[in-house]
C-alpha cells in the first residue's frame, strides 16, 4: 500500500474542521444556569443603581436649597435683616411689593438677569434653581415652599388665616431676631405631589405675573404640615426622608416624621399679631 493512500484518523474527540477542534456545545441545563446567574446578578445591582440616583437627585436638590438660603442671607444683609417669606399681591398697587413671596425676593440673589424692583414674569420657566431635580415634572415650576406658619404657643398654630382668611396673621417678611431658634427652624421644604393638578390650576387662574403665581407656594395652616388632602410639603421626596432647609444657612434630609412634625416649622415667634 502506498504511503499517500494511507488516512490518519484523529482520536475522538480531537476531530478537526476547518475552523480548528470540534468542541460540544452547552447543554439547556448549563444555559439556563447562565441565565439564572445573570439575572441574580441583575436583581442584586438594580436596587443599587437605583439607591445611587436617587442620592444623586437628592444631593442635588440639597445644591438648590443652598442656594436659595445663600440669596436669603444676601437679602438680609440688604434689606435690614428681614427674611422673606409669605407672600400676597395687595390690592393697591404702592403697596404690591410690600409682601413679596420668598421666590420673588430672593430671584435677584439668584439670577443676575432679574433686577430688585422688577420682575421677569416668564411663569418662572427660567428659574431652574427653584426645581427640585427629584420631583416629577407636573407643571410646577417653582418646587419648594416656604415656612409662614405663625404659632400662638409652643404646638398651637394660630387658626386665623384660615378662619379669616386674612394674609395679615400669617408670617410674611419678618425681623430675623425673632426667630429665636433659627438652627431648629425650617425655612424651605419640597412641594407636595399635586397629581389632581388642583394646585396648579389655582395657581394659573390666579395671574401671569411672578407676585400672583409665587404666593402659593408657601404652608401656613398645619393642614398643610400633616398628612391629609390639604398636605403642601412632601415629607417622603427622597425615600423616607425629605430635604429642609433652616432659617440659620443650612440644609439636610430629615425622616418624615420629623418634616412633618409641626415644631420643625415653629419659628418660636409667639402671639397674634396682624402683619408685622
Amino acid at each position: 500500500m502506498s504511503l499517500r493512500h494511507v488516512r490518519c484518523v484523529a482520536p475522538r474527540g480531537r476531530q478537526r474542521d476547518r475552523g480548528g477542534l470540534t468542541g460540544r456545545g452547552f447543554t439547556i441545563i448549563e444555559l439556563l444556569v447562565v441565565i439564572g446567574i445573570i439575572v441574580l446578578l441583575v436583581g442584586i445591582l438594580l436596587p443599587s443603581l437605583g439607591a445611587a440616583r436617587e442620592a444623586a437627585r437628592s444631593a442635588a436638590c440639597l445644591s438648590n436649597q443652598r442656594q436659595i438660603l445663600a440669596a436669603m442671607g444676601q437679602y438680609l444683609n440688604e434689606y435690614k435683616d428681614v427674611v422673606p417669606r409669605e407672600g400676597t399681591v395687595d390690592i393697591i398697587p404702592q403697596y404690591e411689593r410690600l409682601y413679596l413671596s420668598w421666590a420673588v425676593a430672593l430671584r435677584p440673589f439668584l439670577d443676575s438677569r432679574v433686577p430688585s424692583d422688577q420682575d421677569l414674569d416668564d411663569a418662572f420657566e427660567l428659574a431652574p434653581y427653584y426645581l427640585d431635580p427629584g420631583r416629577h415634572k407636573d407643571g410646577h415650576r417653582i418646587n419648594y415652599v416656604c415656612n409662614a406658619t405663625p404659632f400662638l404657643a409652643a404646638g398651637q398654630v394660630d387658626p386665623a388665616p384660615v378662619v379669616l382668611a386674612d394674609h395679615r396673621y400669617r408670617r410674611g417678611p419678618t425681623p430675623f431676631a425673632r426667630i429665636h431658634f433659627p438652627e431648629d427652624t425650617a425655612y424651605i421644604g419640597e412641594l407636595a405631589n399635586d397629581p389632581d393638578g388642583q394646585l396648579l390650576a389655582l395657581v394659573n387662574t390666579t395671574g401671569t405675573r411672578d407676585v400672583e403665581r409665587s404666593q402659593y407656594y408657601d404652608i401656613w395652616a398645619e393642614s398643610q404640615i400633616v398628612p391629609g388632602s390639604a398636605q403642601r410639603i412632601n415629607p417622603k421626596q427622597h425615600g423616607k426622608a425629605g430635604n429642609l432647609a433652616f432659617m440659620d444657612g443650612h440644609a439636610r434630609a430629615k425622616p418624615s416624621a420629623e418634616v412633618i412634625d409641626i415644631n420643625t416649622w415653629d419659628d418660636r415667634d409667639y402671639g397674634s399679631r396682624r402683619g408685622n
